[in-house]
């Protein structure tokens, strides 16, 4: 899937990039795992003018089973947001957005779970 996202960081302009998203792994449901990656992506078009593009988000998550109904979670970033930004505030910000992405996954693994036991 192709997606553009823009955003409205604190501290510096707002941020866009157009990217390709794309599941490598889809083993979940045989109780293996799962991979989730992107990489910046122009095929489609460049993301508009108005905002400072990215130059580099590439990263994965993945979930693999770890035994007796626990998973083991990862998730990879490298960013270059573009602009002059300090990296202490790039690092501020992946701290702070790395735990919704955590909670949004762990909340869609428990919506499966409980389709699943609906069946």
């Amino acid at each position: 899937v192709w997606v553009y996202e823009r955003y409205e960081p604190p501290l510096m302009s707002p941020r866009d990039y157009a990217f390709l998203m794309e599941v490598a792994a889809d083993d979940v449901d045989d109780g293996g795992d799962f991979e989730l990656r992107w990489q910046l992506d122009e095929r489609h078009g460049a993301p508009p003018e108005g905002a400072v593009h990215m130059r580099r988000n590439t990263g994965a998550w993945e979930i693999s089973p770890a035994g007796a109904g626990e998973s083991r979670f990862s998730y990879r970033i490298d960013i270059d947001p573009g602009g002059s930004v300090a990296s202490w505030i790039v690092n501020m910000a992946n701290k702070s957005q790395v735990p919704s992405v955590i909670a949004a996954v762990e909340d869609e693994a428990r919506k499966r779970v409980a389709a699943r036991a609906q069946k």
